[in-house]
C-alpha cells in the first residue's frame, strides 16, 4: 500500500541556533521530500530555515533547502515541489526567541526510493 504524505506540527519556540545547547526541531531523521509549510500561528520576527542536516559529516553540514519569512501570517501556505533532504529534515529558527507554529508537509524517502524524478 502506498504511504501518503505526512505532516509534522512544529512549535518554533522550541528551536534554537545551530550547535547550541538545545537542538533544532527534527521533523524526520532520515531522507525526505519537502512539499510544504503551513503557518498555524503567526511567526515572530525571526526567519525559519528548513534544512537538510548531515550529522555524520565532518564538519557538520546543514544545507538550507527552504526559508519561511519572518512574521509570516497565520494561514500562509508555502508550497514546494518535493525538495529532497538527503539526511535529516529539520527546522531551525534564526533566534532562540522565536514564537509561532508551523506544519511541515513531507514524505519520507528519496527520489529514487519513492520512484520519482527530482525537481
Amino acid at each position: 500500500m502506498t504511504e501518503f504524505t505526512k505532516h509534522a506540527q512544529v512549535n518554533v519556540a522550541t528551536t534554537t541556533s545551530p550547535l547550541a545547547t538545545g537542538l533544532p526541531h527534527v521533523v524526520v531523521n532520515g531522507p525526505a521530500r519537502l512539499f510544504g509549510v503551513y503557518v498555524n500561528t503567526v511567526l515572530s520576527a525571526h526567519v525559519q530555515y528548513v534544512q537538510d542536516y548531515n550529522a555524520n559529516s565532518s564538519p557538520l553540514v546543514a544545507r538550507t533547502i527552504a526559508t519561511i519569512p519572518a512574521s509570516a501570517a497565520a494561514g500562509a501556505m508555502y508550497n514546494f515541489p518535493g525538495i529532497e533532504a538527503e539526511h535529516q529534515l529539520r527546522i531551525l529558527s534564526s533566534s532562540t526567541a522565536a514564537t509561532g507554529a508551523i506544519t511541515v508537509i513531507y514524505k519520507p524517502g528519496t527520489s529514487s526510493s519513492l520512484g520519482v524524478s527530482a525537481p
